[in-house]
């Protein structure tokens, strides 16, 4: 299942092979991978049992953001095996139920680092837009901290293999795993300080933030806090979508372009939006097979270049379809689907079985807009940009005059966008901080410029008038 060799990233990484246990018995992997991925390479799917039915569970989300890959390690219950480091003599236990805590709990581990530093602005997420923003506001003179529950920045970047597109002067034909790096570098050079592996989890009305890392635990008291923390994948329920197999788009690609195992040997992908595709794509660049693409609605959402590309690979594309059912014991062995009539009803007469051993769903993105709701931002609903979003006026600054946000969180959009909406929250932020030089305008025209372009043609202008209802609704919110 490991893939050695890459088109587009190359030999795998060497890394020291260490030996832990599964229920017992030896297993292998390498140092430092997730636990889980771990468990993938040498065979082992089914990580869990659910607590009432007893029914295995795998890998799904990928990022330790759900329950399925929860094991017990070293006697502790509950431990997200996807996101948890692989280390020698580990002993990995499948879990059953909730777990029982051991008698005594080992010590929590005292941080070394100091204080939380003090900062005009705080930012959580080090993705495209927390970074963005951060080193924008910098460069503006803005004592800038950044916070991401990651080890490494980037975000959901960090696993895009493939170039982006948009013009360019702004990243147009970079591959996203690189611009991780251009945009961390941004950061450092602007002075805006990075700490990784630290959580943010809690942002009250008052402005104050809860801050862990390390085992230990800081309330930041910033000027002015922006949420950026990306979006959660979206969920589709059929008979058999709890077995091990069964995964999310963005769990897929952690697996395979971060981690270089295949998540399953030939794959079913739920959805034909640029996610799906590239993913499909990307299932081949790491020597897995396609068995089909499904999508419900009478062509694919996504760019055209995405599905002439797999399609010219052989995958078929199988539009007007659903997927009605995964059957297998422990984990998926067989993928059913079915056309759909006028209604979007399956018809069961024409159902079809596919071989497969994977499904991956890309079915969609919802804002993570749970902090800014917290903070007490007012939100409004519009499914243009994935679903519940923080109303925010033209330079990302919600109804909490101190919070801002951008990215995913503030609306799903492409990665330009991204981008652009974090750094007018940073110009925005360094002047409202009077730290703003002369030439602020001219950077901001251009910027609104660039932000205009990357909404527009026919994929970005129903997002581009999603965000100004957003905006209208904002200003109702703080007039009344």
């Amino acid at each position: 299942m490991r893939v050695e060799n890459h088109p587009i990233l190359g030999p795998a990484p060497q890394k020291r092979w260490v030996r832990f246990s599964l229920d017992g018995q030896e297993r292998s992997g390498k140092e430092g991978e997730p636990l889980a991925v771990a468990l993938l390479a040498s065979g082992d799917f089914a990580l869990r049992r659910s607590p009432v039915l007893g029914q295995p569970r795998g890998v799904y989300c990928g990022i330790g953001r759900c329950s399925d890959c929860l094991m017990t390690v070293n006697e502790i219950p509950n431990v997200r095996s996807c996101v948890t480091p692989l280390a020698e003599g580990m002993r990995v236990e499948r879990q059953h139920g909730l777990g029982v805590l051991p008698e005594a709990q080992p010590p929590l581990p005292t941080a070394a680092k100091a204080p939380f530093p003090e900062c005009d602005l705080l930012v959580v997420g080090a993705g495209p837009a927390g970074l963005s923003a951060a080193a924008q506001a910098a460069r503006l003179g803005v004592r800038a901290v950044i916070v991401d529950e990651n080890e490494e920045p980037g975000g959901q970047l960090r696993k895009q293999i493939h170039k982006l597109f948009g013009p360019a002067d702004f990243f147009g034909g970079v591959r996203g795993l690189h611009l991780c790096g251009i945009l961390a570098e941004e950061c450092r050079q602007a002075g805006a300080e990075t700490l990784l592996g630290a959580v943010a989890f809690g942002v009250w009305p008052d402005g104050t933030v809860g801050v862990a890392r390390d085992g230990r635990g800081w309330v930041a008291r910033p000027k002015f806090v922006l949420v950026a923390t990306g979006a959660t994948e979206n969920a589709l329920a059929f008979p058999g979508w709890t077995l091990p197999g069964v995964m999310t788009a963005g769990a897929a690609q952690t697996v395979m372009n971060l981690h270089r195992v295949l998540p399953g040997r030939r794959v079913v992908i739920v959805g034909a939006g640029n996610v799906g595709l590239i993913v499909a794509y990307q299932f081949l660049q790491a020597g897995g097979e396609v068995a089909a693409v499904v999508e419900i609605g009478p062509r694919p959402g996504g760019y055209y270049v995405h599905a002439d590309r797999i399609t010219q690979e052989g995958v078929p594309l199988l539009t007007r379809h659903t997927l009605v059912r995964c059957e297998g014991e422990e984990r998926v062995e067989e993928v059913v689907v079915a056309p759909v009539d006028a209604a979007g009803e399956p018809e069961r007469e024409q159902e079809q079985v596919l071989e497969a051993d994977a499904v991956c769903l890309a079915v969609g993105l919802s804002p993570s807009a749970e902090l800014s709701a917290m903070a007490g931002a007012r939100v409004g609903y519009l499914a243009a940009l994935g679903g519940w979003v923080p109303l925010h006026d033209d330079n990302m600054r919600t109804t909490m005059p101190w919070l801002y946000v951008a990215g995913d969180a503030a609306g799903v959009e492409e990665v330009s966008a991204a981008m652009l909406c974090g750094r007018l929250a940073g110009v925005d932020i360094a002047r409202r901080l009077g730290r703003a030089d002369g030439q602020i305008e001219v950077l901001e025209a251009r910027l609104r410029g660039q932000l205009a372009l990357s909404r527009s043609g026919p994929y970005g202008e129903a997002r581009a008038q999603a965000h100004q209802q957003v905006v209208e609704q904002y200003g109702k919110a703080v007039a009344g």
